[in-house]
């Protein structure tokens, strides 16, 4: 079995943070293809809608 590289968290942190900037910047060109690229990297579809939520929740707070 293949092991994980040590680097795989910060791999996943440098995903999620760039998912978050582009649904906070709206980006409709982007995001439809970064969803494909998370989901094959093995984002599951529901970690990819909670990121989703969350950049919604801090763009709110940004704009409150």
């Amino acid at each position: 079995m293949r092991q994980k590289s040590v680097f795989y968290q910060e791999w996943r942190d440098c995903l999620r943070a760039h998912y978050l900037h582009v649904v906070r910047t709206h980006d409709r060109v982007t995001e439809p293809t970064l969803r494909v690229v998370l989901l094959d990297a093995g984002i599951t579809q529901a970690e990819i809608d909670a990121w989703y939520q969350e950049a919604l929740a801090q763009q709110e707070q940004n704009h409150a």
